[in-house]
């Protein structure tokens, strides 16, 4: 893609601008909330345990749901000051998780906290997991062969759009 962002002079100078270039537009690109951002993994419950950890490539959550008994259940995804509300309110008793929220512990470690807490009997009956669908975080390309996550029909978008920022 490189060769699309040159220009005559080929100090280093202008290449780390092209490589910019590129990366900026391959961000910009990719950042959109489309499905090759999306991935899905599972979180294993332990009774009577609110907070567990997610993934480091982890960006924004998408849908946590389960399984019971062949229904499907969402457990849904609230902000801050709704889970104030709900998890003040909530008895201490664990049981089926109604309410989630993502926090941050540190610089690079995210959590998944639930309430109520699952309980012993809700964990046997949907087999220990939650089922995560979130968005990867986008990083920037290192090196000249790192694969682009962007579909093909999209990849050829980041040339141009890399060759008019340069321009």
């Amino acid at each position: 893609m490189q060769f699309l962002t040159q220009d005559i002079r080929t100090d280093a100078t202008t290449q780390t601008d092209r490589d910019n270039c590129i990366n900026n537009s391959y961000l910009s690109l990719a950042g959109i909330r489309g499905f090759w951002r999306k991935r899905s993994t599972t979180v294993t419950l332990t009774a009577d345990t609110v907070a567990y950890d997610l993934l480091a490539a982890f960006s924004d959550i998408y849908r946590l749901y389960y399984r019971q008994s062949g229904k499907f259940y969402e457990v849904e995804v609230i902000n801050d000051a709704r889970w104030l509300e709900v998890s003040a309110t909530a008895t201490t008793d664990s049981g089926s998780p109604r309410f989630a929220r993502v926090t941050q512990t540190s610089a690079t470690q995210n959590q998944v906290e639930l309430t109520p807490p699952p309980s012993s009997s809700f964990i046997s009956s949907v087999s220990s997991t939650l089922t995560l669908e979130y968005f990867i975080e986008i990083t920037r390309l290192t090196a000249a062969g790192d694969e682009l996550i962007l579909p093909a029909n999209l990849r050829h978008a980041v040339a141009y759009l890399a060759a008019y920022e340069f321009a």
